[in-house]
């Protein structure tokens, strides 16, 4: 099965001016970023929400190069593509987020 994650660009002047520092997201089937990967996205910049496409989710999410802050965004109808407020917001640079327990992740903001 081939999975996507496709990039979206929130806000298209930034999508036109390439960041310095672009971040990476790498989702995962199993908790704390371990398990089989899903999919891998990379080269993306402040304001682009990413998302995993064909209904799929990942029970964690690793990230890398985030600038500010990176939101999270658990799977199902109204939070699909960043939408009606974060599940979860961390800090930039790199780490692990899990999903909330009994959820997944879908999709993320890099800010």
């Amino acid at each position: 099965m081939q999975l996507n994650l496709l990039a979206i660009a929130a806000a298209l002047a930034l999508a036109a001016t390439p960041s310095a520092t672009a971040a990476t997201i790498i989702a995962y089937f199993g908790a704390d970023c371990g398990g089989d990967v899903i999919a891998t996205s990379d080269d993306l910049n402040p304001g682009e929400c990413i998302y995993l496409a064909d209904q799929e989710s990942a029970r964690s999410m690793s990230y890398s190069g985030v600038p500010n802050q990176i939101s999270f965004y658990e799977s199902g109808g109204a939070h699909d593509a960043c939408a009606h407020g974060a599940t979860l917001i961390l800090e930039g640079s790199e780490g692990c987020a899990n999903g909330p327990d009994g959820f997944n992740l879908e999709s993320v903001l890099i800010s």
